[in-house]
């Protein structure tokens, strides 16, 4: 990931909207970022990390908290990258949760947090994702890092580059287990943990079972103490003892069924002819009751030949009734017309009556005809009356609320006018402010310029003091160690003076005179050596041993105290100040720096109302404009007004001549034009009417005459054919036997009638003649038989199936305790399988379990054993750069040894001196030496969580750590470390306020800092 261009605005420092286009770099891939304390250097980094992952480059801002105190509530805080990966551009935008200004009236409203992730593609943007939660998931499917391993590879923040150097066992395991993702390791520890105590409660589970079944397929018996073998003998006799009662119960059931099912059979049979006695009971007095009812279905008989016979004349009935019913018809139709006839005649004289009068009233029909006239060339007149009478008064109406208006006009011009003289009044005073405060931000940095150089020089003689301690510390150690070399150095001499005294005795005895001595070769021996001491070879050794450690400490307390007095040295020309000064110098500058900081943020409170007052003066004259021209709008609009008041009044004079006073009002002229209309369409629609009625009762009259004749020669005939039909229906009642037209009527029976009746008498006919058929067969299958006595053969049966049944359940239940017991003791079996398994299998997760919990020899858990191993591996790529950049001096080791007690270790460093050959813990370096460890382990660090992240080709390292520690040529020796991975194509870029530094790296961002916010510029050798 390489960015290309960065964008802020109300960001941190950043009040307006900032670019920073990495482009400008050109070739160089290391550049320093330089600027003042708070100018917004760390700034560029958290912009880098919330616009990639939503949140901060240190754990302790939020984003939320980022928003830029320069900004106004119109300006929305939000960051854009532009970025390459491998082939690909993408730019991402953020804008995270804020308060902002209300579109509409006063106030703020909260903002909430927005993202989008577009890919480049020439000039067309692709949308990947439009959420927060998608873009972060499509972010980490591109850059394949969590936050957390960002800030290591891509991003080391101030304050963390030391962290994983000097942290204890448990800092550093909480460090590496972000950056490894150990929480897995420890996931599987918590998994076996568990895993291990759900097996141990499955075997006491298990165990428990056993028991029970045991228990239950033995009820009768003490289990307890007994084996698994005795306890499965004692089932096993248990279980052929109980199949053995089964068989005989079942051989008893099948005997007790065999004699039930003979009684059964008895009872049943009897039944049987209990039923035949039963039936032929009922056939004998159904029997008996049918010859009852033989003479009522004689009778039906009878009725239904009658109504056969009377059938025959329904049709000739029929049709004299149908002719009946003609002739009264006609006789009607007669009356009717006759009546008709009579009611046109008089509608004939009233309708000529009527033609008389309104002939009589012909003039007064045309004297409303020409009022009618005049009312009708008057009604344009009174209608404009009326619009001009409402014009008139809706003119002076807008003509008074026009004036009105104007004056409200004037008022508020006035208003506006006073508003803009105070608001220039405030803008002058803020003029004045702003003056103030770049006085006092002049002030506030020569103050933290004094107070930054004399916390410098309080370290420093901090330092000096300590170090002034340590070198008298180590001059008494020297001293010490001096005056003990001599002593041991004089028992060395003495003893080897013993040595060769007790060689020279030995050589001596060997000696005589005249033979040459083995050393000088003298043949005359006048003082030989004699045994005094004899010397203690052990001792001896020991006591060199001791003399060669003490030089060598000696040598190491010598380096040290050249080292001290290097250092001291180096600071001499502060020697002389005193901390309490210096102490206090800072105490009393910190005091006036926070008043003066207060005076500017009050300064700067009253400075941000300026663009908003601004902008109000602005509003405020624009509105004076308007209001300016509004009142000209309205004064001509009201003179205009007034003109069409006057207007109107001479056309209303005008009208009125011409319209009578007591028809001007409008419901009165069209009341009375509404009578003259009605009077003319009344005489009109009366006359129209009697006309009609005349000719239409004259019509009608010639039209009855006619009818009236047609109906009296029907009614004749329809009561000739009627006499001759009544003859022919006589004859045929004397013919079937009917004395008269009742005696016919009440034979009569419909079709459906005839059916039932004819149907009522057959069924009869069966039912008898069947029930007397069952009545002799009944009678001959019983003869010479007796009635069962079906009580006594049913109580026997009874308690039969009683006994029976009782044989069942005894038998069941025999053969459920059967099975259960069968069942318990297969049960017990594989529970004492299960329990081996079981066991077994706790075996197993208890092992695993202990081991990744750290029960052994060293305490060790799986993950921190796992954190171990990365650790390790980050080290051993952090002595080769520590090597070069030390000269050697220094290797980092992971203690090893088990801390006391059950505190955490494993995890903590300490560093190997060349100089003195001896390990130490890595708190005890200097800084510069800590600052060249730090830089090594970090970049190692970075190298190796990106191996872990897949290989990733990440392109970009930023360092946010001040490299003023260091000695120019320690300064060298780090730049050409980082100097060598930025050979690799990854971009580096540097904080720092080191002037050799950027002497040393030629392309640089410049930061400065203003009352309104911060800025960027690049600066290259090429610029």
């Amino acid at each position: 990931m390489r960015p290309i261009k960065l964008t802020m605005q109300a960001f941190g420092a950043y009040a307006k909207k900032e670019v920073i286009d990495f482009e400008k770099l050109g070739t160089e891939q290391i550049f320093v970022i330089s600027g003042k304390t708070g100018a917004g250097k760390s700034t560029i980094f958290d912009a880098i990390s919330f616009a990639i992952f939503g949140k901060a480059n240190t754990f302790d801002r939020e984003s939320f908290s980022m928003r830029s105190h320069f900004a106004t509530d119109k300006e929305i805080t939000e960051v854009t990258l532009v970025f390459r990966l491998k082939e690909h551009i993408y730019q991402i935008s953020r804008i995270p949760q804020q308060e902002i200004a209300k579109q509409r009236g006063n106030g703020t409203t909260t903002s909430p947090q927005k993202a989008e992730l577009y890919e480049l593609i020439g000039d067309e943007m692709k949308l990947l994702a439009s959420s927060v939660r998608d873009v972060n998931t499509k972010m980490e499917e591109l850059i394949q890092l969590n936050v957390d391993q960002f800030r290591q590879i891509l991003m080391i923040p101030q304050g963390e580059f030391r962290e994983l150097l000097v942290s204890d066992s448990k800092e550093k395991e909480a460090i590496l287990q972000r950056l490894a993702h150990t929480l897995y390791y420890e996931k599987v520890e918590k998994i076996l943990w568990e895993k291990q105590k759900e097996a141990e409660v499955f075997v006491i589970e298990a165990r428990k079972k056993v028991t029970e079944l045991a228990e239950l397929s033995l009820p009768d018996e003490d289990v307890a103490g007994k084996t698994t073998a005795e306890i499965s003998e004692l089932q096993t006799k248990l279980v052929e003892k109980e199949t053995t009662t089964l068989a005989e119960f079942e051989e008893e059931l099948i005997f007790n069924r065999e004699q039930t099912s003979k009684v059964v059979e008895k009872v049943t049979l009897a039944k049987e002819q209990l039923l035949d006695w039963q039936n032929l009971d009922l056939y004998t007095q159904e029997v008996a009751s049918l010859e009852q009812e033989t003479d009522f279905y004689a009778t039906t008989q009878k009725q239904i030949e009658k109504a056969k016979r009377a059938g025959n004349l329904r049709s000739q009935d029929a049709l004299c009734i149908r002719l009946k019913e003609q002739l009264q018809s006609a006789e009607t139709n007669e009356q009717e017309i006759t009546e008709q006839a009579n009611k046109v005649a008089i509608q004939f004289s009233t309708a000529k009556k009527q033609t008389e009068i309104l002939a009589e009233q012909a003039g007064e029909l045309e004297k409303n005809k020409r009022l009618l006239f005049q009312l009708e060339e008057m009604e344009p007149k009174l209608m404009e009356l009326e619009s001009t009478t409402v014009q008139k008064q809706c003119a002076e109406l807008e003509w008074k609320n026009q004036t009105d208006h104007l004056q409200q006009v004037i008022t508020k011009q006035q208003v506006l006018t006073e508003q803009t003289k105070q608001a220039e009044e405030r803008l002058a005073e803020i003029n004045q402010a702003e003056l103030a405060n770049l006085e006092a931000m002049n002030k506030r940095t020569q103050l933290e310029i004094l107070i930054e150089k004399n916390r410098e020089l309080i370290s420093k003689r901090t330092k000096m003091v300590a170090w002034e301690k340590q070198k008298q510390a180590e001059q008494q150690t020297l001293t010490q160690l001096l005056s003990q070399t001599e002593t041991i150095e004089m028992m060395i001499r003495q003893e080897e003076a013993k040595l060769k005294n007790e060689q020279a005795a030995s050589l001596a005895e060997h000696l005589h005179d005249g033979n040459a001595c083995p050393v000088c070769g003298s043949i005359e021996h006048p003082n030989l050596a004699t045994f005094e001491e004899a010397a203690d070879l052990e001792k001896l050794e020991e006591t060199k041993a001791t003399f060669q450690a003490k030089q060598l400490a000696i040598s190491t307390a010598e380096r040290a105290i050249s080292q001290l007095d290097w250092q001291l040295n180096e600071w001499r020309d502060i020697s002389e100040l005193k901390l309490t000064e210096l102490e206090e110098n800072v105490t009393a500058n910190t005091q006036t720096l926070n008043d003066l900081t207060k005076e500017i943020e009050e300064l700067q409170s009253k400075i941000a109302q300026k663009e908003t007052l601004q902008t109000k003066i602005e509003t405020l004259k624009n509105n004076q404009s308007e209001i300016e021209l509004e009142k000209n709008n309205v004064a001509q609009h009201v003179e205009s007004l007034h003109q069409q008041v006057q207007l109107a009044a001479g056309k209303l004079s005008y009208l009125e001549q011409a319209i009578p006073a007591e028809l001007r009002d409008k419901t009165i002229f069209d009341k009375q034009k509404k009578i003259v209309q009605t009077s003319i369409q009344n005489y009109e629609q009366q006359k129209e009417q009697v006309d009609a009625a005349y000719k239409q009762a004259e019509k009608e009259t010639t039209r009855l005459e006619s009818t009236l004749t047609v109906a009296t020669k029907t009614t004749l005939e329809a009561n000739k054919a009627l006499q001759v039909q009544r003859e022919i229906f006589k004859e045929a009642m004397k013919q079937n036997h009917f004395l008269s037209y009742e005696d016919y009527k009440q034979a009569l029976m419909s079709d459906e009638t005839l059916k039932i009746q004819e149907e009522k008498v057959s069924a009869f006919q069966k039912k008898r003649h069947l029930a007397i058929s069952r009545q002799a067969d009944l009678t001959e299958k019983l003869k010479d038989k007796q009635k069962p006595n079906i009580d006594q053969l049913e109580s026997i049966m009874k308690e039969k199936q009683q006994i029976l049944a009782q044989l069942e359940e005894k038998t069941m239940r025999q053969r459920e305790l059967v099975s259960k017991r069968k069942e318990l003791i297969e049960n017990y079996q594989k529970s004492i399988q299960a329990v081996e398994q079981a066991e077994v299998n706790y075996a197993d997760i208890g092992l695993l379990s202990d081991a990744a919990r750290g029960k052994n020899a060293r305490r060790i858990t799986f993950e921190r054993y796992i954190l171990a191993m990365f650790l390790d591996t980050i080290i051993n790529r952090a002595n080769h750069r520590l090597s070069k950049m030390t000269s050697g001096r220094f290797e980092l080791h992971r203690k090893i040894e088990k801390a006391k007690g059950n505190v955490q270790s494993g995890l903590e460093l300490e560093v190997f001196d060349e100089y003195t050959g001896l390990t130490r813990h890595v708190k005890t370096l200097s800084g510069g030496e800590s600052f060249k460890t730090s830089l090594a382990l970090a970049l190692s660090l970075a190298e190796v969580v990106q191996e872990m992240a897949g290989g990733i080709s990440l392109e970009t390292m930023f360092i946010d750590e001040g490299f003023g520690t260091l000695d120019p040529e320690s300064l060298e020796v780090a730049v050409e470390c980082l100097l060598e991975t930025q050979e690799n194509g990854r971009l580096v870029g540097i904080i720092s306020h080191v002037p050799e530094l950027k002497e040393r790296i030629s392309a640089r961002l410049e930061v400065t800092a203003t009352n309104h916010g911060s800025t960027t510029k690049f600066i290259t050798a090429n610029s």
